[in-house]
C-alpha cells in the first residue's frame, strides 16, 4: 500500500520520507526491545504467551500438523479456538517470519511491528485519499497514530493492535462505495470482495476492535439516515436495486466467508453465556479516565494520581491532543452539510465513547449490551483506543486547514511536535524475557508412548508470582505446540465448563486432572510432565492407589485437616467441592471426594473423625450420606436437626493395606439440593455437606 500517487513528481522523496519516518517511529516504539539486544519483548507471561501458543498453532496448521479450529490445549475439548481471540492474520504473518528462521519471540514482536506499519501506512493513505490532506500533515497524523500513548501502554494485549486495521478497512470501504459511481460490475465485485475478506479476517483475528468498528458503522448509518432524510434514502435504495444481483452475490459471499467465524465462536458463546453486565460495569471508564495516560507517560506521568486505575483503564488521551480534537469538532460540525456521512460516523464514535463511561451508577453501554455479539465484549474501556484513531484524524483535518495558510505553517509544525512528544511513554512494557522462557526448549522430548499430557509438577517462576496457576497452564500450552502433542492444560478468556485443571499448584489438581482424563476416555497414552525433574511419567496404566505418590497429598496420622480458607485442606479435596470459605467448604455435587496418602501402611484399624454441617432446609430436616472408603461402602450417616455435627467412622485396616496406604473417601449425598431450587436464595450450588475438619487416627 503506497499512501500517495505513483505519478507524483515528488514520489521518490515522499517515499523516502515516509519510510525513514516509519523507521524512526519503529525505533522509538520498540526502543526497549532494541536496547535489550532482543532478549526482552513486549508483553507478559500471561496474555502474550497465550498469543504465542496460538500463533504457533497457526504455523502448525499451515504445516499440516493441526486442525485449524482446535489448538492442542484443553484436550480433548474440540473447537477451543472459540474460547479466545483467533489471531488468524497474526498467525499468517508469524508463520512467514518463522519460516525464514526467526524464533518464537522474535516472530511475535515482528508481527507487532508489521501491524504498526499497516496502521501507519493506512492512516496516511486514508488521510490523503479520502480527506485530501496534505502529505506532510498526513505523515504527522500517521506518526501520532503510530506512537499513540494508549497503544504503547496496552501493547501487552497485542490483539488490540488490530486497531491498525481500521484505516485500511476505511480505505477499502471507501473504494468500494466509490466503485458504484462507475459502470464496471467487476470493479464493484472486486472491491466488495476485498471488504468482505479483510473484515472477516479481522473478525477471526481480534473480536474487540472488529466489533467496535461494526458498532460505529451500524450507529453511523442510522444517524446518516436521519440526517439526509427519507427521500435520499429512497434514492439510495433505487440505485441499489439497479445493482441488486451484484449486491445479492456480495451478501452471499459475506455469509459464506464468515462461516468459519460462526463455526468457531457461536457454539462457545452459547456454552459460556459470555460476559455479564456486572463485568461490563466493572471495566467501564470513569470521566477521569479520558485523561488517564498512565504513570509512565514522559510528560504527564508524574501528574497521574495513584488513585487512578491502572492496566485496562490506561487508555486516555494527552491534553494537547484532546484540546486539538475539541477545537476540530467545532470546525467539523460547522461544516456538517458538506460531509454528512463522516459526521454521522463521528457522532457514532462520540455516542459510543460516552456510552463506555460510567457516571456514578449510570452506564449507557447497558443498552449496547443487548445487541447481538455485545456480550462477547468484557473490557469496554478498550473502546477508547478506537476513539484515538478518530481523534487524530479529525485533529489533522483542522491542522491541514491551517497548514494550507502559509502564515500558520510554523505554528502547525510546533503544535504537531508537542502532540508527538506527549505520546512518548517510558514505562517498561518488556516483561517477556528470553532468559525466563528459554527453559521450554531444554525440556526433553516426550517418549513415543506419550500421546497427550498435562503438567504434574510446574516450574516455579522467577518473574512474577512463583506459584502462578495461569502461567503454569500456559506453560502446558507452549510445550504442547513445541512437541505437537495435545495437553489438558490451557488458559483463555473462557474455559470448558467441565474442565478441572485450574490450579496446578494444589496437590489435588493432579488427581482431579487424571480423573477428568479417565472420564473423557483419554487415559491411553496419557503422560505427566514433571518440569523440575525434566521427566515424562506414563499415567495411562495408573489407578488412584498404584500412583498414590503422584496423586495424593501425604498425611500424618493424628493431624487435623481444616477446610476453611485459612488452612490448606483444599489440597486434599478431589472433586465435588466449592471454594473454601471462612468456616469450611461446601460440597456442590451428589458425590464429593477426599484423598490422602499415609507415609506408612498402618497395622491397626483407623478411626475417621468428620466434622461438618449438613444442608437441611426446613422442608427436609435430614441428610443421609453414604461413606465409601476405597470403593467400599462402610455405612450411611444420617444427620437430623439438632444432631451432633461430629461423626466417627471405623475403617478396617485391610482396606488401607490393600492400597499401600492410599485412602479415597467418597461421600454420596442422598438429599443434596440448591437453595435456589428451594426458593431460599439465589445460590445455585447443589449443597450436601459443609465440611469443617477431618482427622484420621489408629484405633487405641
Amino acid at each position: 500500500m503506497i499512501p500517495f500517487k505513483l505519478n507524483d513528481r515528488s514520489f521518490i522523496w515522499k517515499t523516502l520520507l515516509f519510510i525513514s519516518l516509519g523507521c524512526v517511529l519503529s525505533l522509538i516504539f520498540f526502543y526497549q526491545v532494541i536496547l535489550s539486544s532482543f532478549r526482552e519483548f513486549t508483553g507478559d507471561t500471561w496474555d502474550t504467551r497465550i498469543e504465542i501458543a496460538i500463533l504457533e498453532h497457526w504455523k502448525n496448521v499451515l504445516l499440516g500438523y493441526a486442525t485449524w479450529n482446535s489448538p492442542s490445549y484443553f484436550y480433548p475439548t474440540p473447537g477451543v479456538l472459540g474460547y479466545n481471540d483467533g489471531y488468524f492474520v497474526y498467525g499468517l504473518i508469524y508463520s512467514l517470519f518463522r519460516s525464514i528462521g526467526f524464533d518464537w519471540f522474535q516472530s511475535y514482536e515482528l508481527v507487532n511491528l508489521v501491524l504498526k506499519w499497516i496502521g501507519y501506512a493506512g492512516f496516511v493513505w486514508v488521510a490523503i485519499k479520502i480527506f485530501n490532506i496534505r502529505f506532510v500533515i498526513a505523515l504527522i497524523g500517521g506518526a501520532v497514530f503510530f506512537l499513540l500513548n494508549s497503544t504503547y501502554v496496552q501493547v501487552g494485549h497485542a490483539q488490540l493492535l488490530t486497531l491498525n486495521f481500521l484505516p485500511v478497512m476505511i480505505g477499502i470501504g471507501y473504494s468500494f462505495i466509490k466503485s458504484f459511481d462507475g459502470m464496471s460490475s467487476l470493479k464493484i465485485l472486486l472491491w466488495g470482495l476485498m471488504c468482505i475478506l479483510f473484515y472477516s479476517s479481522w473478525l477471526i483475528t481480534s473480536f474487540y476492535t472488529a466489533y467496535f468498528s461494526f458498532l460505529i458503522l451500524l450507529i453511523g448509518v442510522l444517524i446518516y439516515s436521519w440526517l439526509v432524510g427519507k427521500n435520499h434514502i429512497i434514492q439510495i435504495a433505487r440505485n441499489a436495486k439497479e445493482r441488486s444481483k451484484l449486491i445479492a452475490i456480495l451478501i452471499l459471499l459475506l455469509v459464506i466467508v464468515n462461516i468459519p467465524f460462526f463455526i468457531v465462536y457461536l457454539p462457545k458463546a452459547l456454552e459460556t453465556g459470555m460476559w455479564s453486565t456486572s463485568t461490563i460495569y466493572f471495566y467501564a471508564l470513569t470521566p477521569i479516565d479520558v485523561l488517564n495516560v498512565g504513570p509512565g507517560n514522559w510528560i504527564y506521568g508524574g501528574f497521574i494520581d495513584q488513585k487512578l486505575r491502572g492496566g485496562e483503564w490506561e487508555t486516555g488521551f494527552t491534553p494537547f491532543l484532546l484540546a486539538l480534537f475539541t477545537a476540530s469538532l467545532f470546525y467539523t460540525f460547522y461544516n456538517w452539510k458538506k460531509c454528512k456521512f463522516y459526521v454521522s460516523i463521528l457522532l457514532a464514535v462520540l455516542f459510543l465513547w460516552v456510552a463506555s463511561i460510567r457516571f456514578g451508577d449510570f452506564l449507557l453501554w447497558n443498552i449496547i449490551f443487548y445487541l447481538p455479539g455485545a456480550k462477547g465484549i468484557r473490557t469496554i474501556s478498550r473502546f477508547q483506543m478506537v476513539v484515538g484513531f478518530f481523534i487524530i484524524l479529525n485533529s489533522i483535518i483542522l491542522l491541514n486547514l491551517f497548514y494550507i495558510n502559509h502564515r500558520f505553517k510554523s505554528l502547525v509544525i510546533m503544535l504537531s511536535l508537542v502532540v508527538l512528544l506527549e505520546q512518548l511513554n517510558l514505562s517498561d512494557r518488556t516483561n517477556l524475557k528470553v532468559d525466563d522462557e528459554s527453559w521450554i526448549f531444554s525440556v526433553s522430548a516426550p517418549p513415543d508412548y506419550c500421546k497427550s499430557f498435562f503438567i504434574i509438577d510446574p516450574k516455579a517462576r522467577s518473574n512474577g508470582p512463583p506459584l502462578d496457576d495461569f502461567a503454569a497452564n500456559i506453560d502446558g500450552m507452549i510445550l504442547s505446540q513445541y512437541f505437537r502433542i495435545p495437553t489438558i492444560n490451557g488458559w483463555a478468556s473462557f474455559t470448558p465448563h467441565d474442565w478441572v485443571s485450574h490450579h496446578p499448584y494444589t496437590h489435588g489438581y493432579i488427581l482431579k486432572t487424571w480423573l477428568y482424563a479417565e472420564e473423557k476416555g483419554i487415559l491411553q497414552g496419557l503422560c505427566g510432565l514433571d518440569i523440575p525433574a525434566n521427566r515424562w511419567i506414563d499415567l495411562s496404566n495408573c489407578q488412584v492407589y498404584t500412583c498414590g505418590e503422584i496423586f495424593l497429598n501425604p498425611y500424618a496420622l493424628g493431624s487435623l485437616i481444616r477446610f476453611d480458607s485459612n488452612h490448606r485442606g483444599v489440597d486434599y479435596l478431589i472433586a465435588g467441592w466449592s471454594s473454601s470459605e471462612r468456616w469450611g467448604t461446601w460440597s456442590v455435587d451428589d458425590t464429593a471426594s477426599i484423598g490422602l496418602r499415609l507415609p506408612a501402611v498402618p497395622k491397626k484399624d483407623l478411626i475417621l473423625t468428620l466434622e461438618g454441617y449438613p444442608f437441611m432446609p426446613s422442608n427436609n430436616p435430614s441428610q443421609k450420606i453414604d461413606v465409601i472408603i476405597n470403593h467400599v461402602k462402610l455405612l450411611t450417616l444420617e444427620f437430623r436437626e439438632y444432631d451432633d455435627n461430629v461423626r466417627t467412622i471405623n475403617i478396617p485396616v485391610s482396606l488401607v493395606q490393600a492400597t499401600g496406604g492410599a485412602i479415597l473417601i467418597e461421600l454420596d449425598f442422598k438429599n443434596a439440593n440448591s437453595p435456589k431450587a428451594l426458593d431460599l436464595s439465589s445460590d445455585k450450588r447443589k449443597l450436601g455437606l459443609g465440611i469443617v475438619a477431618v482427622k484420621l487416627q489408629e484405633q487405641p
